[in-house]
Order: structure tokens, then C-alpha cells, then sequence
């Protein structure tokens, strides 16, 4: 399985915490604001199963080795929110999860649904994409893709800080 980290630095809280398991991912720095739309559509097109893992989570070990080991198509971790303790997670969230190729190879097109989002819209636009072809359209928002368990950590205050060299 591929494993993908959409960065906005090469060192990110994902990419550390996957070395520290003892996985290589591939960290993909992104500059503009439709290029997470183009990097998932190029990992659909290529049509092997992949894992995605944004830079600001935190995944605990073993939770690529499960999402790995899941027979289903689609699948991944909720996570919560600083701030937003009034819900249990996030449901069907592109922080953490995994396409399996044999949902690619039945949907080889679909990228198309969310190549013209920018970052800030696009978890929106693929998941309701992969909630439309697997058949959840109208499930209750717990019902959107197979969930794994416990949740990953989302470290959203943590970015990047470059040195700042004086001459």
C-alpha cells in the first residue's frame, strides 16, 4: 500500500510519525491551492490501493498495518478537532484513510467530481464522491465509509517553523 503525506513542509507531524513505525512515506509539499485535488486524482490514476495521511495527523502505530490489513474498499480513522468537543469526530474525513484499487479500477474516472476544488473544499467533494459510488448517499453521517478505531490525533497547531538565520 502506498502511503501519502499532502504536506505543507517535508517535516510534518505525519511523516515523523510513520518513520518512528518504520515506514517511508511520501511526503508531497503542496504550493497551490488545487494541488491536494491534482495529487489525489494522479494517485487514482496510477490505480494502486493507497493510504492518505495529512500532515497534521498523528496516527498511532499500528493504524496504517490495519488500514493495510482491511478488506474494504474504503476506509480510515475519525479524529477531533481542538475546540470541537461537542461531537465524537469527524466522520468520513480525508485525514487518515485508505482507497483499495479495486474501488479505483470500478471507478477509474471519478476524480473528475473534484479536480476543480481547491484544498479547502476538496475533503468535502471526494468523500461525497466515494460516498455516491459505494452506495452511502443518505446514510447518517457515522454510515460514510468503514471506520477504524480508536481515533487518530490531529495535531492542527503544529506547523513547520523554518530557521531564521540572522547575518
Amino acid at each position: 500500500m502506498r502511503i501519502v503525506v499532502p504536506a505543507t513542509a517535508a517535516d510534518n507531524v505525519a511523516a515523523r510519525c510513520l518513520r518512528a513505525e518504520g515506514m517511508e512515506p511520501e511526503v508531497r509539499v503542496l504550493r497551490g491551492d488545487h494541488d491536494y485535488a491534482a495529487l489525489i486524482a494522479e494517485l487514482w490514476s496510477d490505480g494502486e490501493t493507497f493510504a492518505v495521511v495529512e500532515d497534521d495527523i498523528a496516527p498511532w502505530p499500528g493504524a496504517l498495518a490495519s488500514l493495510r490489513d482491511c478488506e474494504r474498499v474504503w476506509c480510515g480513522f475519525d479524529y477531533c478537532l481542538p475546540g470541537r468537543w461537542d461531537t465524537d469526530g469527524l466522520y468520513g474525513t480525508t485525514g487518515c484513510y485508505k482507497v483499495d484499487a479495486r474501488l479505483i479500477a470500478a471507478a477509474p474516472d471519478l476524480p473528475g467530481r473534484w479536480e476543480a476544488h481547491d484544498w479547502r473544499h476538496l475533503d468535502c467533494a471526494v468523500m461525497a464522491a466515494l460516498r455516491h459510488i459505494t452506495g452511502l448517499d443518505g446514510y447518517p453521517m457515522e454510515h460514510r465509509f468503514h471506520v477504524h478505531g480508536p481515533p487518530v490525533a490531529h495535531a492542527m497547531h503544529y506547523r513547520h517553523h523554518q530557521e531564521v538565520i540572522h547575518g
